[in-house]
């Protein structure tokens, strides 16, 4: 009987130091936790991967929100430029906990920072589809969207998560925000090496567009201009006598031709293959951008 006893102590002795321990190191996690989240408000922030690992045990190894703490030290490997560590702490979070897509969000908002948005994508979409209920997640991928100037995939992204939030305005919020990016600011491309056309490069049909910034092009193409070989300006179905005075094309009449009814001004940019049109009359948009149609490989 004495010994069960001793045997019974024994294991709640062990029981209890085992807990004891594992409180500790929770309580160490949880500190270090409030240093990496709000650096500017303690003694001892966490910059480095050096300091996470100082700082955090592995035990628990995630934090309070589900978030696996091999993913928060792969941010600051990445950012020191330690790819490979990165990768298999990711996947070590991954493992961890595989149902919120934060490895793939890491990884998604790593390339957008460093302007591989293919790659950016990739594990953005990833994430939204493993934890599209993430606000960060959503975020993640509406960025990448409105970086290509896709508000169809924006659109659809916010209809796949509004049945869950229909009284979570932050994600509405979200959803304006990048929207409005994809739809205005995606186009709003400088053109720095604007240089004056000569008339033999203006000959042809030139429709209108907006430029994207990786390239692309969104076409308006009932609006369109031709210079034609002849002499002759059409715009709108209507002709006029052109002539050209630097970079200012003058219209005029058949007719008439010593009488000029109206004029604009013409840029082009070699590095994106569009003439600028500045035109003077109120009535219509003052500044246009177009490209020659056959560089579209569009039909007349």
């Amino acid at each position: 009987m004495e010994k069960k006893s001793t045997l019974n102590l024994l294991l709640l002795l062990s029981i209890s130091v085992f807990t004891c321990v594992i409180l500790f190191l929770t309580l160490k996690s949880f500190i270090a936790m409030l240093n990496l989240q709000f650096k500017d408000s303690t003694d001892n922030p966490i910059t480095t991967s050096l300091e996470f690992e100082n700082q955090f045990t592995n035990y628990p190894p995630i934090n309070v929100a589900a978030i696996p703490l091999a993913a928060n030290k792969a941010v600051f490997l990445l950012s020191e430029g330690r790819d490979a560590e990165a990768r298999k702490a990711l996947k070590e979070a991954s493992d961890i906990n595989p149902y919120i897509g934060f490895s793939d969000f890491v990884l998604s908002n790593y390339h957008y920072a460093s302007g591989n948005i293919d790659s950016a994508q990739f594990y953005g979409q990833k994430a939204f589809n493993l934890w599209p209920k993430s606000l960060s997640n959503f975020d993640m991928i509406n960025k990448v969207y409105a970086y290509q100037g896709d508000t169809l995939s924006i659109l659809k992204s916010y209809i796949d998560i509004k049945d869950f939030f229909k009284h979570r305005e932050e994600y509405y919020n979200s959803f304006i925000k990048y929207y409005s990016l994809a739809k205005y600011s995606y186009y709003d491309v400088e053109y720095t090496d604007l240089q004056s056309i000569s008339v033999i490069d203006l000959i042809g049909e030139w429709v209108r567009i907006n430029n994207r910034k990786d390239g692309g092009v969104m076409v308006q193409s009932k609006t369109k201009i031709e210079f034609l070989s002849n002499g002759f300006f059409k715009s709108n179905d209507k002709f006029y006598l052109f002539d050209q005075n630097g970079d200012e094309i003058l219209l005029s009449f058949q007719n008439t031709p010593e009488k000029v009814i109206s004029s604009f001004s013409v840029k082009y940019s070699p590095e994106w293959k569009t003439l600028i049109v500045n035109f003077n009359d109120s009535s219509v948009d003052k500044v246009q951008l177009f490209r020659k149609t056959s560089e579209l490989n569009l039909d007349n």
